[in-house]
C-alpha cells in the first residue's frame, strides 16, 4: 500500500493524512495502552516487596519478642534497640506508601504526556470538517513535554522513597539484632 495516498480530502492547512501519518497514529495509541497496562503491574511487584519486608519483619519480631517474654523463657531483648527497630520498620512502612502515591502520580503523568502527544496527533490528522473533529476535546494547552518533565520529577522522589524504605528495613534488621545480642 503507498504511504502517500491521502485517507481524507485536505484539511483546513491543506495537508492530507496519510497511511503512514495513521500507522504513526495507531503505534502511538498502542503504547499508551501498554504504559496503561504496566503501570499497574510495575507499582503493584515494587510496593508489594517493600510492604512484605517491612510488614514482615514487624510481625516476625513482633512473635518473637512474645516468645521472648513467656515465662521460663532464656531469651531476653534490650528494649530501646526493639522500639528502635520496630519504629525504623514502622517509618519505612510509611515511606513505603508514599511511595505508591509517588510512584503512581508518576505513572500518571507519564501516560498524560503520551496521551497529550495522541491528542495533538489526532488534531493533525483530522481535517476541521471531520466529522470525529467535534469529538476531540481541545487541543491540549500544556506541552506533553512539560508533562514528562514532572512525570520524570516524581519519578526521582517515588525512587528516593523506596530507597528509604529498603534502608530503613536494613537498619530495622541490624537493630533487632542488636536488641537480641544486647540481651544475651
Amino acid at each position: 500500500m503507498n504511504s502517500d495516498l491521502p485517507l481524507d480530502t485536505p484539511g483546513s492547512d491543506g495537508q492530507v493524512a496519510t497511511s503512514g501519518d495513521l500507522a504513526v497514529y495507531q503505534a502511538q495509541r498502542a503504547h499508551e495502552l501498554e504504559l496503561n497496562k504496566a503501570t499497574a503491574a510495575f507499582e503493584h511487584a515494587i510496593v508489594s516487596a517493600l510492604f512484605l519486608l517491612n510488614g514482615g519483619a514487624v510481625v516476625a519480631f513482633l512473635t518473637l519478642l512474645g516468645a521472648a517474654s513467656a515465662n521460663g523463657s532464656s531469651l531476653s531483648v534490650d528494649l530501646g534497640f526493639t522500639v528502635a527497630a520496630i519504629v525504623s520498620w514502622s517509618v519505612a512502612l510509611v515511606a513505603a506508601a508514599a511511595g505508591v502515591y509517588l510512584g503512581y502520580r508518576s505513572q500518571q503523568e507519564f501516560t498524560r504526556s503520551v496521551s497529550y502527544r495522541r491528542q495533538l496527533m489526532e488534531y493533525a490528522l483530522l481535517k476541521e470538517s471531520s466529522r470525529l473533529r467535534p469529538a476531540l476535546r481541545k487541543a491540549p494547552t500544556e506541552l506533553p513535554e512539560d508533562i514528562h518533565y514532572r512525570a520524570k520529577k516524581l519519578q526521582k522522589y517515588w525512587l528516593t522513597l523506596c530507597s528509604v524504605a529498603l534502608s530503613l528495613f536494613v537498619l530495622g534488621v541490624v537493630l533487632a539484632a542488636a536488641s537480641i545480642f544486647a540481651g544475651i
